[in-house]
């Protein structure tokens, strides 16, 4: 699989797959070249969804073990709320 390295929670996720050999390209440019040019798989956020374009050879599979989900969270000022309540749910 290709991978980029020292990204979030998944090193924890990669000690799940024992069996995995895993390709990482630190350089952001360079990693896309790679997932375009070959049949590797990569994994993606579906937090990226709307902003990221999936080669017509390419799918998206969720992956739905619970070791392999995270929360994030967004704090800020009160009188700020407006501004970011748009682009996160808010749970009150």
């Amino acid at each position: 699989m290709l991978l980029m390295p020292d990204i979030s929670f998944w090193s924890f996720v990669l000690e799940k797959m024992p069996d995995s050999r895993f390709l990482t390209q630190n350089d952001r440019y360079r990693f896309q070249e790679l997932v375009q040019a070959s049949s590797l798989p990569c994994f993606v956020t579906d937090v990226s969804e709307n902003y990221r374009v999936t080669a017509e050879n390419r799918i998206a599979i969720p992956i739905s073990d619970k070791e392999a989900t995270a929360t994030y969270y967004l704090v800020c000022k009160k009188e700020r709320r407006q501004e970011w309540k748009a682009l996160f749910r808010v749970t009150e």
